[in-house]
Formats: structure tokens, sequence, C-alpha cells
């Protein structure tokens, strides 16, 4: 059993890994960090070494506060990967940002947080503010 955060880096996703990481350290559980890339193989480029990156330093700075956090960039569209890893995981608990990125337009990219609540097996728990 885990607590599962998906997050996409952003700003509103710090909010949803904050509460992941209390919730873990409340529940003793592992928190698992993913991090979805919904590009082709060919346009990956450096994208997969910046988020691992990113993800590492933010699990180091999580450790404090809750005791195991494992990181994950997959790749697909978040809300199937999300999915799939939470019935992997077992997971006791999806934790999502209400907002993720958004395009230069100011519209947000895609609706995977209503997506992943809608069709997981798992618990979803939407964040807006932690």
């Amino acid at each position: 059993m885990a607590i599962l955060c998906g997050t996409d880096l952003s700003d509103g996703a710090a909010e949803a890994v904050q509460a992941a990481a209390a919730l873990a350290a409340r529940m003793r559980l592992p928190l698992h960090l993913v991090h979805a890339m919904d590009l082709p193989a060919a346009a990956q480029g450096d994208s997969v070494q910046r988020a691992e990156r990113q993800l590492s330093e933010l699990a180091e700075q999580l450790r404090r506060y809750t005791h195991e956090v494992i990181v994950k960039v997959a790749t697909g569209t978040p809300d199937d990967v999300l999915i799939e890893a939470g019935q992997q995981l077992r997971a006791r608990l999806i934790v999502v940002g209400a907002h993720g990125q958004q395009r230069a337009s100011g519209r947000r990219i895609g609706m995977h947080t209503e997506r992943v609540a809608q069709r997981s097996g798992v618990p979803v728990l939407v964040v807006r503010e932690a």
C-alpha cells in the first residue's frame, strides 16, 4: 500500500505534493511521486532527465517529512499513467492538484484530474490548497 501523487512539476501540483507527503507521513505509507510525459519518444530528448532530476530534488526535500519517497517518470497520458500506477501499487489514495500547467493563452492543458477521478478504482483526493 502507498500514497500516489501525480505531479506535472507546476506550482499547482506543489500543493498536492505537500498534502500527499503529509498524508503519507501520518499514515506511515510510502509516497510515490509520478510525473507523466505525454510526448512521443523522439520528442522527449532531455525532458525525461530534467524531470527525473526535479523529482529527485523534490523527493530529497520531502524525506524530512516522510521516510520513503519513490519517484518515477513515465510516458503516456497523465490520467492513464496514474490510474495504472494506482492499480499496480495497490495505492490507498491518489493525490492530484486541481489545476495543472497552463498554456501561454491561459487555458489549462487537458482535464487529467477529472479523468483520473472519474475512471480510477482508487480513491482520489483533488487538492486546491494544501
